[in-house]
């Protein structure tokens, strides 16, 4: 009934804003990967991105804002299941763990919990951005992504690195929604 209705709105309206965010916080994740990767990937191991202006710059002088929205679609789409599913799950476990604790401890508990759970449902497609993202890309489109990932290190492959990211997303989820 209401409550089933509730929890919907709540989880699109989480899922909606983040969602909504990434259009305009994509560019600057995207500069952010292609620093963290310089010289990973290339043989002479050249620096092309020198601060975050230079290297908006370069971006967008080569690739344009094709360039500087890499991945958008996996960006969409990792904020949309990690965040619906944050907020959403937030609601449920709150009052569950309330019955066995004090509010506060509850509430932080919840938290992690929800952050924890939203972070490595949406691993696959953190991956999948981050991988959309770097520069010279093999890949074409999220579905790309994930299909090479399965093929080269198996279904497990699409949580690599998610131990770490769940951390993140936990921790903050404990403070942010407490």
């Amino acid at each position: 009934g209401r409550m089933a209705l509730a929890q919907v709105r709540d989880f699109l309206q989480g899922a909606l804003a983040t969602t909504c965010a990434v259009l305009f916080t994509n560019p600057i994740d995207v500069m952010k990967t292609r620093m963290q990767l310089q010289g990973e990937l290339a043989r002479d191991h050249v620096r092309v991105y020198k601060n975050p202006i230079q290297t908006f710059q370069v971006i967008f002088k080569t690739e344009g804002l094709r360039g500087l929205q890499s991945g958008l679609p996996a960006a969409c789409l990792h904020q949309f299941v990690m965040n619906g599913t944050r907020l959403y799950t937030y609601d449920i476990f709150k009052p569950i763990v309330s019955q066995h604790m004090s509010l506060y401890p509850a509430t932080l508990l919840s938290g992690a919990a929800s952050g924890v759970l939203g972070s490595v449902l949406a691993s696959p497609l953190a991956l999948a951005k981050t991988r959309l993202q770097s520069r010279n890309s093999k890949f074409k489109n999220t579905r790309h992504v994930i299909t090479s990932a399965i093929q080269q290190d198996g279904f497990a492959g699409l949580w690599r690195g998610a131990q770490a990211a769940a951390l993140r997303v936990g921790i903050g989820s404990a403070v942010q929604l407490s």
